[in-house]
């Protein structure tokens, strides 16, 4: 009798230890879709101050996510554009877009210019890069 008080008493305490940390560990994710890069660049703070709602919508689809993520975290304008399948001219006219994604494309366009600016430079290696990188 004794024993299996004790083991409910510690399964128990066992169960509501858990909630509090699983609780504690996740209390700011709430309804808002948490990517990284949207607080660390221009172009995700624009993203994230005008598109927040419509990536919330989007929150689950991996490959939107991604697309918003990779584009905050580092746009690389050119001919790599990390936005391209964000705000690209072929992202803006899908003929048959996911849901949320027509949404999210169109609203993500309105931040092109924080979008395109350069945030890194790779000046190569050679002696012409280097004397780029340090004058």
């Amino acid at each position: 009798m004794r024993a299996g008080l004790l083991l409910f008493g510690l399964a128990s305490a066992s169960v509501i230890a858990c909630t509090f940390i699983v609780d504690g560990e996740f209390k700011d994710f709430g309804a808002t879709c948490q990517l990284s890069g949207l607080t660390q660049t221009d172009c995700g703070r624009c993203l994230s101050s005008k598109c927040q709602s419509k990536i919330d919508a989007v929150c689950t689809s991996t490959s939107l996510t991604g697309n918003v993520a990779e584009c905050a975290q580092n746009p690389a304008p050119g001919r790599n554009w990390n936005c391209s399948n964000l705000m690209g001219d072929a992202a803006l006219h899908l003929q048959t877009p996911g849901p949320g994604q027509d949404a999210l494309n169109q609203c993500s366009a309105q931040c092109m210019t924080e979008c395109t600016k350069c945030t890194t430079i790779d000046a190569g290696t050679g002696a012409c890069g280097q004397c780029i990188m340090t004058k």
